[in-house]
């Protein structure tokens, strides 16, 4: 334990531990007090963000590599799907470089970030057709869970800021 606090400085490597552990208890917690925040990692290019992460990830796969989204690689249908499908697995967003990425990228991930707080529900609207006719149908998305950005800057936009750690 004290050589994986000295990665880094031991505070930071303190919230991450406690961010990583308590991701385990997402779902109560938010049953207790409606929020739960969501985890940003930056620094310098080397810094050892993705790998450190990676690790703490471990906790979370048994027998499978833990698992990470680049922002600017991945559709949106695997964002809304991932943040939906797990209740306590962390979503990690990696290379989140709002500078590098399509504004409309940029506004997909700062509005999960924003609803990833309480858990939000996302919908997503399409035309289903059954027995030959058509109507309207809004898929809803539970936006669960906890999510992780990773880049060389922070997210400074307040309403992000202020539900992150």
């Amino acid at each position: 334990m004290q050589n994986f606090l000295n990665i880094n400085q031991p505070s930071l490597m303190a919230k991450l531990l406690g961010w990583f552990f308590a991701a385990h208890m997402n779902q109560i917690i938010r049953h207790v007090s409606g929020k739960f925040p969501m985890l940003q990692v930056f620094g310098p290019a080397g810094s050892g963000k993705s790998s450190t992460t990676s690790l703490l990830n471990n906790l979370f796969f048994y027998r499978r590599s833990p698992k990470s989204y680049m922002a600017s690689g991945s559709t949106d249908f695997v964002f809304y799907a991932t943040v939906s499908q797990h209740a306590s697995i962390p979503f990690i967003v990696e290379e989140y470089k709002p500078r590098q990425l399509a504004p409309r990228r940029v506004a997909l991930l700062k509005s999960l970030a924003r609803s990833n707080y309480a858990a939000d529900e996302t919908g997503r609207g399409n035309v289903a057709t059954e027995s030959g006719a058509s109507h309207l149908q809004i898929n809803k998305y539970p936006n669960a869970a906890p999510l992780v950005f990773i880049g060389e800057a922070m997210e400074t936009e307040s309403a992000i800021l202020e539900r992150s750690i």
